[in-house]
């Protein structure tokens, strides 16, 4: 088991600058990862996890912030010395937000975010010597979430823009083989079929 964490305090900097508007501003950024890994008799499992965030506030008027997040499931299996598995499951997510009230009379707020989840099976499949074969398959779900520009205060006369959602999955199964002819020459051939 594997954990690890950051973090950054820069706001005593930024306050030590003369102009008053980087002196009130701050600024920080953060992550964590935590990996686990175990072994069995015949197979693994491995899980994995990551998130980070930054944020920049310029005075009182802007603020930023984003963050990625990611996390993953790994298994992988001898089911027989000729025959090995894997699988995996990947989760991912980056989001950004924004505010910014330099004019209050159109002063807003924006979030968006992007994701992506992957699930995946591997098979290896050792006919012989000479010749080994490989299948698999993929299915992965995008999602994009443009969000909202919204008005932000009270003063704020800014019309509200709906931007929207979209959503995209593109599937996959393939096959391949690797074939030693002679000691001399090898061969790969193979098939994919791709479905967005």
């Amino acid at each position: 088991v594997l954990f690890s964490a950051r973090g950054l305090y820069s706001d005593w900097i930024l306050g030590q600058i003369k102009d008053p508007d980087i002196r009130r501003s701050k600024a920080g950024f953060s992550d964590f990862t935590f990996s686990g890994n175990y072994n069995f008799s015949r197979s693994q499992l491995t899980v994995f996890a990551y998130r980070s965030q930054d944020r920049f506030r310029l005075a009182d008027y802007v603020n930023y912030a984003y963050y990625n997040n990611g996390a993953s499931i790994n298994y992988s299996r001898n089911f027989s010395t000729a025959l090995r598995g894997e699988f995996s499951f990947t989760a991912a997510r980056y989001a950004f937000s924004t505010e910014d009230s330099q004019d209050p009379n159109l002063a807003y707020k924006h979030a968006y975010a992007l994701d992506d989840y992957r699930l995946t099976a591997d098979v290896t499949w050792n006919l012989n010597a000479i010749n080994v074969l490989k299948l698999g398959l993929s299915g992965n779900l995008f999602g994009l979430d443009r969000g909202n520009v919204l008005a932000d205060g009270t003063q704020s006369i800014r019309i509200p823009v709906y931007l929207g959602k979209e959503t995209g999955m593109e599937n996959t199964i393939y096959a391949s083989e690797d074939l030693e002819i002679f000691p001399w020459l090898k061969m790969n051939a193979g098939v994919r079929l791709t479905l967005y």
